[in-house]
């Protein structure tokens, strides 16, 4: 990374005006009630700008400005880099290309000191003052050669993220009927509208205001301990709402979720405050940037400690289950379905059953162990319940009575109280014998006997 060979003076100068430039431009999207630029569709844009060189996310208010120029600009490519990080990877600036100013402050400096024996050694200092420098850095969609973005593994099954956020919080979430979400620091509790009472009936939308309710949870005294987080209803406390507001905005960065910050518009109720805090000091922004960072991080960090504990436990249930399978006759197909479903053959029927999840795999199992277990006496219990009476009554040529055809139905009336297993061998039986009058006899017995 090449940085300005300028004097510290000269380079705090140029980072202040820029700060400057940054907080109007925000005022100004303040005034037209967003954080972001008016009619942006932020959802297109990623909020986890990185570099594509040295594969280091861009933080704090240097995220802040890279978000706003991919807006501004279009840019959906989410890799920004330096000329000289360019040039040495082989890819040049198109023309008329300028590069966005970002800050860089130095804690520490290289010395060269003299050791125990006269000796010149390098060393690393601890700065008393952190010195300040500037670099300037260009977009992927700014530059000829840059090969194309590779999509990010990324899980859309939005159903699952909700469910691994939910169980990451640090504090309990409630789900109600209620307008919008919200934050108890007296009770250390969350409240959220279930996601299907949201008016827009968006998952994005619950994962939105989740995202910031969790947000605003880690100012909590046993957690980050911000100093406005029991501020609740003073003026001061809208400053606890931005940081809130930014920290979930990079979260979902992280976790590559669709940036919607104005959904539902309550987040931004706090905007007049928050104008007028920044009018009145600029660098209360900054500050909530670096805030923003550390709530991020640590969402994040409890975000991907649930999903490692809930993977490590999936699997094990993955075993378990293809283990239980295999006893009912059933063997997992070792193949990708394009619907993301898990496939199981019967060994016996070779009939194949889909489960678009791993609970839906257990719940076969129990059902397939009531099968047994209610005619152990009728067929092997390695059989599916219908493909099983089938497999025995045609192909192996068994010959049932209608007496024990009902009795079977009833045994299977009573694991379904609806009804619809008993029904499934009634139309079994019709479809492949055709005997519409042993049907509908068989039906009566059934009848009869409910009676």
């Amino acid at each position: 990374m090449i940085l300005e060979k300028i004097s510290h003076k000269k380079a705090l100068q140029t980072i202040m005006d820029d700060r400057k430039s940054l907080v109007n431009q925000i005022l100004r999207n303040l005034e037209k009630g967003s954080l972001w630029p008016p009619g942006s569709d932020t959802a297109r844009f990623s909020s986890s700008p990185y570099n594509p060189v040295s594969d280091n996310f861009y933080t704090s208010s240097n995220r802040i400005r890279l978000m706003l120029a991919a807006m501004e600009r279009g840019y959906q490519d989410p890799r920004w880099c330096t000329l000289h990080q360019a040039e040495a990877s082989g890819w040049s600036p198109k023309p008329g290309t300028k590069g966005l100013l970002l800050e860089k402050w130095d804690f520490t400096e290289i010395r060269n000191v003299h050791d125990a024996q006269g000796r010149w050694e390098r060393t690393i200092t601890k700065l008393d003052k952190p010195k300040p420098n500037f670099f300037y850095v260009y977009n992927a969609e700014q530059l000829y050669g840059v090969p194309p973005l590779e999509p990010k593994e990324t899980s859309l099954n939005l159903q699952s993220t909700m469910g691994t956020l939910l169980s990451s919080s640090e504090c309990p979430i409630k789900r109600e009927i209620c307008a919008k979400g919200s934050y108890s620091f007296e009770l250390d509790e969350i409240k959220v509208p279930d996601s299907f009472d949201l008016k827009t009936k968006s998952l994005e939308v619950f994962l939105s205001v989740l995202s910031h309710e969790m947000a605003l949870s880690t100012g909590h005294p046993s957690r980050l301990n911000r100093p406005l987080a029991d501020k609740a209803g003073t003026p001061d406390y809208a400053l606890e709402e931005l940081r809130a507001e930014l920290g979930a905005a990079f979260f979902k960065g992280n976790l590559n979720l669709p940036l919607i910050p104005e959904a539902p518009q309550s987040h931004m109720d706090y905007s007049s405050s928050w104008i007028k805090a920044l009018q009145n000091d600029p660098s209360e922004f900054f500050r909530a940037c670096r805030d923003a960072e550390k709530i991020s991080d640590r969402l994040y960090q409890n975000y991907s400690k649930t999903l490692e504990a809930e993977t490590m436990l999936n699997k094990a249930a993955e075993d378990k289950y293809r283990a239980d399978m295999e006893k009912f006759g059933y063997k997992q197909i070792e193949t990708t379905d394009p619907d993301g479903d898990i496939l199981f053959q019967n060994q016996i029927t070779k009939k194949i059953s889909s489960f678009s999840h791993w609970g839906e795999v257990a719940w076969e199992i129990e059902r397939l162990q009531i099968a047994a277990d209610l005619t152990a006496n009728n067929f092997h219990p390695t059989d599916d319940l219908v493909d099983g009476i089938h497999h025995l009554w045609f192909e192996a040529g068994k010959e049932l009575t209608l007496r024990e055809i009902a009795d079977m139905a009833k045994d299977m009336a009573k694991a379904s109280p609806e009804g619809t297993l008993a029904e499934e061998l009634i139309r079994s039986i019709q479809a492949e014998c055709c005997q519409q009058e042993m049907a509908m006899q068989a039906m009566n017995e059934i009848a009869l006997e409910a009676m």
